[in-house]
Order: structure tokens, then C-alpha cells, then sequence
């Protein structure tokens, strides 16, 4: 016995003809709430029959997966109908599907926000209309986050970020009594809030507690990494720059050619835009500013020039991607690297991946965090890039023969 499809073809009983007199078909697709929808069908597939038939029920597949479109009309209907109140009866996901909607149009970045709503929120809040809501739902969605994080899957700033970006902030806004940027998303006053006065999953000590695990390397530890010639050259240059510049990665991995201002007044890198580090694709950067000029440190600009004159001016960006996808090598391969290099600390060669200093997606990023950080509380960033050992790693990274 087969499987009925939810998808529809039309034009298989009753021929469909254009205006040339050429058969033609057309489908629906079924929806989350069981209704059906029409859907453009490719212009190369819909003359065909098979090909028309697979083109529905891939649509039917990803629909079923995203319910993109569902929310799409959802949220259309709800702008149309829209009060101040918003929607009666809105759910939960439709309703953060709108606020995501506004949230950009406003300037901020929602890249990642779909995503952790699925992981995090969309298991006790999807179903759900937004004014039925508890508390109860909150702490359960909170207390995921506690369980998480002891277990290790996430860190304390992340458990905090997810707590801010996908519940706490985005509830504020649609119980609130005057946020008129928000007004569209508003479901209720502020008083009934399902999230007020809960706390965080985690607390600011228990954050500063996870900074501290993480083990930075010493100046000296990181001039010897940079030094070591059985790191490749393109990741000690790599290091160096993002050790200086204080750039992440995602801004990092996003400059070209035109970005690096060695010429201006005042030499700074131009920074315009990000990449996801798992895609690789352009997107927005963490700050709100749409460009920002961030100073090049006088020690690094000779390597700077040196790159530039070597960068291939058809490439669409001046530092390769990373393979950020194969974390567990890169950590091994580093700590080899360090060995070589003679960085011999235990917390550092036979810790923990998590608590590592470069167990993150791309390995720079790590060298460039929590040295850049440690260096410049301290005061002693100048010392170290002037220091005669700093000038002779300096030298092998311009010309390495």
C-alpha cells in the first residue's frame, strides 16, 4: 500500500494548456495547519510531468521541514489584521517569526536567530499561542539552558546570549506598555510577561568562571608559536594579524584588498561587512556600526604590505577560508605546533578541548581572543612587538627565507 502524498499536481486528469496551446502543470502544496497552498512551478519543469511532479514534492519536503511558508502567509495575515495587541491566538513560532521580521528591519543581524530558537525554545514554546505562555514554560526553556551548559555542551556566555537574544528580549518586546520601534510585535502589557523577574540560567560569576578556565598563552608562549617554522606560514601570518588587530574571525575572514588602509592618515582596517564561519557566505558583523575603522598597530603594517603585494587581486578576499568544520584536527594539529614550538604547559597541551585556548571554530581566533585581551590589560603589547625576539619572528613572517 502507498503512501498518499500531501502535495497536489494538477493538469494530470485535465490537461492545462498556455496561450500557445502548450500543456503545462501546476500544484499545491499542504501546509502545517493541513490547508493547501499554490506554488510556482519552475519554468523548465513545469512542461513536464515527472519533473513537475519532483519539483512539488521537494517544495513539499522543505515546507515540511521550515514551514517557511506557513509562517510567511501567517505573518502576512497577522500585518493585515494587525493591533497593537497583535494576532489573537498567535503562536509562539509565528509570532517569532514577525519579530524576527522587524528585528531586521531595524539594522540587527538575525542570522543565527531562526536556528537557536529551534534548538532552544521551539520545544517548549511552538504550539503555544505568545498570551498563553507561562512561567512555567520560561524556566523549563531556562533551566535547558543550566542543564546544558553543566553538561558542557554550551559555555556560560552562550547559555547567556541564547537567554537574552531568544527569550528574555524578544518576550520584553511583546509584553511592553510603550517601545514604539516594537509596536507591530506588541501582544500585551508589560505586567503579563511570562518571563519578568525569572532569572538567568546562568550568573555574571559563573561567566567570569568560564573566562578563567579558559588558559591563555603568555606572550612569550605566542612569539615562539609564531617563530615555529613547522606552522605553516599562511596560519603564523594569520595568527599575527589577529593578535594585533583584535579583529574576529568573522571580520577577519571578511576584509579584501581595499579594506586594509595602510596609506590613510591614520593606518586602519575598514571594516565593512562579515563571514558566516560555517558557510562562508557575507554577512553582518556583531557591531551596530553598518562601518567601522579599526587601527593598525605600527608593528604589524610591514606585514601587511608584504601580504597585500602577494594577494591574488582576482580573489574576492584577502585571507583563505578556513576548514572550520574539522575542529577536532585543528586542535590536534596546534598542539603539535606548540610542542614544536616548545610551548610545554600541561593545561594547554592536555586539557580539555572546551577549555582550551584554540578550541574554537578557526584557530587564530583563539590566539587573537584571549592574548589580545590579556596583552593590553596589562599594558604590554608595545613592550612585547618591540622586544628583539618579537623583531625576529617579525622578520620570518615577512621573508621567511
Amino acid at each position: 500500500m502507498t503512501t498518499p502524498t500531501k502535495y497536489v499536481l494538477e493538469g494530470v486528469k485535465t490537461p492545462l494548456r498556455n496561450a500557445t496551446g502548450r500543456r503545462y502543470f501546476r500544484g499545491k502544496i499542504r501546509l502545517e495547519d493541513g490547508t493547501l497552498h499554490r506554488i510556482e512551478i519552475r519554468e523548465e519543469k513545469k512542461y513536464d510531468e515527472r519533473s513537475a511532479r519532483n519539483y512539488l514534492a521537494w517544495a513539499q519536503e522543505e515546507e515540511d521541514k521550515s514551514h517557511a511558508l506557513h509562517i510567511k502567509i501567517v505573518n502576512t495575515k497577522a500585518k493585515e489584521q494587525a493591533t497593537v495587541a497583535g494576532a489573537a491566538g498567535e503562536l509562539a513560532q509565528h509570532w517569532y517569526g514577525r519579530y524576527v521580521v522587524v528585528h531586521k528591519s531595524l539594522g540587527n543581524g538575525v542570522e543565527k536567530h531562526a536556528g537557536s530558537w529551534a534548538k532552544w525554545c521551539a520545544e517548549f514554546f511552538n504550539g503555544t499561542p505568545m498570551t498563553a505562555i507561562t512561567p512555567a514554560k520560561v524556566k523549563a526553556a531556562r533551566d535547558n539552558l543550566t542543564r546544558a551548559r553543566l553538561a558542557g555542551e554550551i559555555g556560560a556566555k552562550r547559555a547567556l546570549n541564547i537567554w537574552g537574544d531568544q527569550i528574555k528580549t524578544p518576550f520584553g518586546r511583546a509584553f511592553s506598555d510603550d517601545d514604539p520601534k516594537y509596536a507591530s510585535v506588541r501582544v500585551g502589557p508589560a505586567r503579563d510577561n511570562p518571563a519578568l523577574d525569572i532569572k538567568p540560567p546562568v550568573s555574571a560569576e559563573d561567566r567570569e568562571e568560564d573566562e578563567r578556565e579558559r588558559q591563555a598563552l603568555e606572550p612569550a608562549e605566542f612569539l615562539a608559536l609564531a617563530a615555529c617554522e613547522e606552522r605553516p606560514l599562511p596560519d603564523r601570518r594569520c595568527d599575527a594579524v589577529m593578535t594585533y588587530s583584535g579583529l574576529s574571525p568573522s571580520e577577519f575572514y571578511g576584509l579584501r584588498k581595499v579594506d586594509v588602509r595602510l596609506d590613510a592618515e591614520r593606518p586602519h582596517f575598514l571594516i565593512q561587512r562579515g563571514r558566516d564561519m560555517k558557510t562562508g557566505e557575507t554577512t553582518t558583523t556583531k557591531e551596530k556600526q553598518r562601518n567601522r575603522r579599526v587601527p593598525i598597530h605600527p608593528e604589524l603594517r610591514p606585514l601587511l604590505r608584504v601580504i597585500l603585494d602577494e594577494a591574488d587581486d582576482a580573489a574576492p578576499y584577502l585571507f583563505p577560508m578556513a576548514n572550520v568544520r574539522d575542529v577536532e584536527a585543528r586542535v590536534e594539529e596546534l598542539r603539535g605546533h606548540m610542542k614544536a614550538a616548545g610551548v610545554d604547559r600541561p593545561e594547554l597541551l592536555e586539557g580539555t578541548d572546551t577549555l582550551l585556548v584554540f578550541r574554537c571554530q578557526v584557530v587564530p581566533h583563539d590566539l587573537r581572543g584571549v592574548v589580545q585581551r590579556r596583552w593590553l590589560r596589562h599594558g604590554v603589547a608595545s613592550c612585547v612587538a618591540r622586544s628583539r625576539r618579537s623583531r625576529r619572528c617579525r622578520r620570518r613572517l615577512i621573508n621567511p627565507a
